[in-house]
């Protein structure tokens, strides 16, 4: 049983405190070491050297930091400070990278109070946070900060923002009497406070029965801190690790060779010029400026990169899990009909803004005033609300409070009832707030002549309480068979993604005495029923659409109730016309074992009133089943999630900072087209570093290559140091970057993601990457034997030789960049002119680069080469345009037939499988965060203003009418129309017949019931 489960009486027992004094300071301190402060355990903080150190895991980084020591030994310093650059670039973006995941957990540190009012021995006293203990009784107030988790005992029109827990930021009305019966979110504990949620309106205490870890805010930092981040999804880190056990394994051919012909003299060297040419120096930069870049394009198109590497991985995701509200739908709460006076009324316009329309069934437009039950339910409606208009902008309106009371504000706008005119029209004498359990609110208003009493609510809990009905000023009894044809058409409505409420009233002959609900919210008058709906965005069935193209499964992950989910599904194309049986629920999932839910996640497709745990086995169960997950989230509950997701997803317009620290991409209108947008990039992201890693590796192993065969054969290693450093940083890194940068091609989202699973590089990337290395090893071991027949009289062999070799090795790398812009395509295809225009002319820079390097005396005495002459020229450009040509010639014609024959190469190797590093969640009970909505959908839940000379007695809060006062009459305001609840005159006709409707609306028209029903 949880704390909300208990009365306040029976939390006060358990803690054994006392509400009126508080603990002692003996026992306070006594359960202070007994408990601990309140703080939740925090995370050794290993600082920025323990996060290069951990960095160095990348062997490339690491080999280039080892090759500097040996250019050091060796007293080549300028090679050793190219080095320890190349290290840099492969380790900075990793550090920057920790130190941004770090801040999650900082600002989450950073939400509760340093003090809080607690009272001690029955004084009040403003104490530090750490310090108060379970049992202690704090005392809120507007402004504060709850310290710990609280069972109210008391609460005075309290009022709490928890968006810090739940993400939703509207205000939450406490009642320290409820006791709720069962398992229930956060955002439906109305008897309980939160550490780090924010006391807006009112004054309450609470007994404290959680602190540090053990609160809700607590077990998040908990589990933040021992949850696994997805990992990086860096798509070269695992080809890097690759080519650095491929320059160890040529260290220890060379480190054999020279014991055996004991030359050790010249080993260091050796190995120095080695990983020179073998490390790709220049990768992990190029790397980073095609995740920039593509971080660039993101940002034009509304999403926001966190962290670079999740670029790549957002190219791999083959499943959305979206949350409904504010995602695929607009987050505004829209009313669109309305039963009333037994006529259907459709009304249009979008959001907040007070401007829309009212129309009969058959399209008529209509005038809202002229019609009595339009006036006296939307005046009802107005009334009984807290929330107001906002105009942020021209023509641009925002709720103010609750979403579902502004959109009823924006109706009686829409139909020209201002609600600031109404509230002073008639002066509110006293609100029953809303609560779960009850299902209703109920405000109590000055009337014309009497007090009346406004109530809205849940249909069948308002029906439930009427006696009557309310046709435009003519009443007739509800009967038994009345009710169940109005449930029938709220049943109707709620299948079309409608959110339903009633609307009643109920006058008083004086001022009503009694304060329980149960005797004011009775022999209520039923005046009809308000559908609203949170709009699904224009763009999402399109997304959605683009999606399945994609081969991306779309699911959406909410707290809504599975019809109004079903009902969104539907209408942005989630589901089909019959899908309804690729729903699950909340319930359903807490009663599935671990292997069903892993089947059942395969074919399901929405999912319905869930709480973070569920969200977490739904995450958990895709990951167990291979999928590469992005995950929306926009609470603190959810930033585990989004951790442990692999695309972590935060919303910039509604969520909370925290999420939006802990997500690899915020998209900043919360849009899920924008999402689409985003993968479609991280695709073309993907395959350009993919572009450029066959271009670079195919190289590092062709030097290898060529390495390895010149020492076995008794020659030096033919790779200049410095000047391989600077071609692998500088001239390589140009053409790549250009490769890496390119605008991606049209058929990006027509294709399915890569494989979930496989490493970065497929059998054919490999397969591609061996034959360039092959045929530029070739072509380099050619000129190695042919240069010493070459080489002119005076001149240094080895120099020459080495010169050679690497002039060819350096011109053909950069002609086969011209061969890796297009993995199926002619590379003499221009496709985008710019992005072709721009590889011609950096392979072209690169060349007469190293040509002038080659030709200039003072250049190549520096780099250590010597001059080449015109035959060694022409023989180093026609062993590099054959390079190229076998390549280009190799990617046309075999590898298609190679790709042909066996299709599993477009697979390739399979990396570790996911279910062995499957993330997991804490084993232990407190890693777990209990009962909290990850999908903060907008409940019901009202907010009360402030009430003059109010009194707490029952949950009611009353208020005096003064005598000396009359209300005032309608006709003292302009452009108001007041619902008159004296003698009615009734219309002329018994029950206004129903205008034929729409086709859509036929099935209410049936519905509908008729003169007979009335006088039943």
């Amino acid at each position: 049983m949880e704390w909300y489960n208990k009365s306040a009486d029976d939390a006060l027992r358990e803690q054994n405190t006392d509400a009126a004094r508080g603990l002692a300071p003996s026992g306070a301190r006594s359960r202070l070491e007994r408990f601990g402060e309140n703080v939740w355990t925090q995370k050794q903080n290993a600082g920025v050297a323990g996060i290069v150190l951990a960095q160095l895991s990348d062997l490339p980084g690491l080999l280039s930091l080892v090759s500097m020591v040996l250019a050091l030994a060796t007293r080549q310093y300028a090679a050793a400070v190219l080095f320890l650059i190349a290290a840099a670039a492969r380790i900075v973006p990793g550090v920057l990278q920790d130190l941004q995941a770090s801040r999650a957990a900082e600002l989450l540190e950073n939400i509760t109070p340093a003090a809080a009012k607690v009272l001690r021995d029955g004084r009040a006293e403003t104490l530090p946070s750490r310090e108060i203990v379970p049992g202690d009784i704090v005392l809120l107030e507007a402004g504060d900060i709850v310290p710990a988790d609280l069972r109210l005992l008391e609460a005075f029109s309290l009022q709490i923002d928890e968006s810090v827990i739940t993400g939703s930021r509207a205000a939450v009305y406490k009642d320290a009497g409820a006791v709720l019966p069962g398992p229930a979110p956060v955002s439906d504990r109305v008897n309980m406070a939160y550490a780090g949620s924010a006391v807006l309106y009112g004054r309450g205490r609470g007994v404290v029965v959680a602190t540090g870890a053990k609160t809700e805010l607590g077990m998040v930092a908990c589990e933040l801190h021992t949850a696994d981040a997805a990992e990086s999804g860096g798509a070269l880190r695992g080809v890097g690790q690759g080519i650095g056990l491929a320059c160890v394994a040529g260290w220890i051919v060379l480190l054999i060779l020279g014991i055996a012909r004991r030359e050790m003299g010249d080993v260091m060297r050796q190995m120095t010029a080695f990983a020179s040419a073998v490390l790709p120096a220049g990768m992990a930069v190029v790397a980073t400026l095609s995740l920039m870049e593509g971080t660039k394009r993101l940002s034009k198109r509304g999403a926001q990169l966190k962290r670079l590497n999740a670029a790549v991985m957002l190219g791999a995701a083959n499943v959305i899990c979206a949350d409904k509200t504010g995602t695929l739908t607009k987050n505004e709460m829209t009313a669109t009909m309305l039963w009333t006076g037994g006529r259907l009324t459709a009304v249009d316009g979008e959001g907040y803004a007070p401007a829309g329309g009212f129309y009969t069934p058959g399209g008529e437009k209509l005038d809202p005033l002229s019609r009595r039950d339009l006036v006296m339910s939307l005046t009802a409606a107005a009334l009984c609300s807290n929330a107001a208009l906002e105009e942020t902008s021209i023509n641009t309106w925002a709720a103010v409070g609750n979403p579902t009371e502004a959109a009823l504000v924006a109706l009686a706008a829409k139909a020209g009832i201002d609600k600031a005119v109404l509230d002073r029209t008639f002066p509110r004498i006293a609100e029953i707030p809303f609560q779960p359990e009850r299902g209703m609110m109920t405000t109590i208003h000055h009337g014309r002549h009497f007090p009346v009493a406004y109530s809205k609510g849940a249909p069948d809990v308002i029906l439930a309480r009427c006696t009557e009905i309310d046709y435009g000023g003519r009443r007739e009894p509800m009967t038994p068979a009345l009710k169940q044809k109005i449930l029938s058409i709220n049943r109707v409505m709620s299948e079309q993604s409608l959110r339903v409420l009633a609307v009643a009233y109920r006058e008083f002959t004086s001022a009503p005495q009694a304060d329980a609900p149960e005797e004011l919210e009775n022999r209520l008058i039923f005046l009809g029923l308000i559908g609203m709906m949170d709009p699904a965005r224009p763009d999402s069935a399109e997304a959605v659409a683009r999606c399945r193209r994609a081969g991306i499964r779309t699911i959406m992950v909410t707290g809504e109730s599975r019809g109004t989910a079903v009902a969104v599904a539907k209408s942005v194309g989630i589901l089909g016309a019959d899908g309804d049986d690729a729903v699950l629920t909340g319930e359903e999932i807490a009663e599935m074992s671990d292997g069903t839910m892993r089947a059942m996640v395969k074919n399901t497709k929405v999912f319905a009133r869930v709480t973070a745990e569920h969200k977490q086995r739904i995450l958990d169960a895709l990951h167990r089943n291979g999928d590469v997950v992005a995950m929306t989230g926009d609470g603190v509950s959810d930033v585990p999630l989004l951790r442990s997701a692999d695309i972590g997803i935060a919303k910039g317009k509604t969520g909370t900072e925290i999420a939006r620290s802990a997500a690899d991409l915020v998209i900043e209108d919360d849009k899920f087209s924008t999402i689409v947008s985003a993968i479609g990039e991280g695709r073309v992201l993907y395959e350009n570093i993919r572009r450029v890693a066959k271009l670079l590796l195919g190289a590092c192993t062709a030097a290898a290559v060529t390495g390895l065969i010149a020492a076995l054969c008794g020659m030096a290693v033919p790779f200049p140091i410095a000047a391989a450093l600077l071609c692998g940083l500088i001239l390589f890194s140009l053409p790549a970057a250009v490769i890496g940068r390119q605008s991606g091609e049209k058929d990006a989202m027509k294709r399915p993601p890569r494989t979930p699973g496989c490493a970065s590089l497929n059998w054919a990337a490999l397969i591609e990457i061996a034959a360039q290395a092959v045929i530029q090893a070739g072509c380099c071991i050619i000129m190695l034997f042919a240069a010493s027949k070459l080489c002119p009289i005076g001149v240094d062999t080895e120099a020459y030789r080495m010169t050679a070799v690497f002039t060819v090795f350096v011109i053909s790398t950069l002609l086969c960049a011209l061969s890796a812009r297009y993995v199926r395509t002619p590379m003499w295809e221009t496709g985008n002119l710019g992005d072709f225009l721009q590889l011609v002319i950096t392979v072209v820079f690169g060349i007469l680069v190293h040509v002038l390097v080659v030709c200039a005396p003072a250049l190549r005495n520096l780099f250590g080469m010597t001059e080449l002459g015109g035959t060694g020229f022409l023989l180093v450009f026609g062993l590099s345009v054959l390079a190229l040509a076998l390549t280009e010639a190799f990617k046309l014609v075999l590898l298609p037939a190679i790709r042909a024959a066996f299709p599993a190469l477009e697979r390739g190797p399979k990396a570790l499988p996911r279910a062995q590093r499957a993330r997991k969640r804490p084993a232990d009970a407190e890693g777990a965060v209990s009962g909290s909505d990850p999908t903060q959908e907008d409940e019901e839940i009202d907010v009360a203003g402030p009430v003059s000379e109010e009194k707490e007695s029952g949950g009611v809060k009353t208020g005096e009418i003064p005598e000396e006062t009359a209300a005032p009459e309608i006709d003292d305001v302009e452009d108001v129309p007041a619902p008159d609840y004296g003698e009615a005159v009734p219309e002329e006709t018994d029950a206004p017949d129903m205008p034929e409707a729409g086709e859509e609306l036929q099935e209410i028209r049936e519905l509908e019931p008729d003169g007979e029903d009335h006088k039943e």
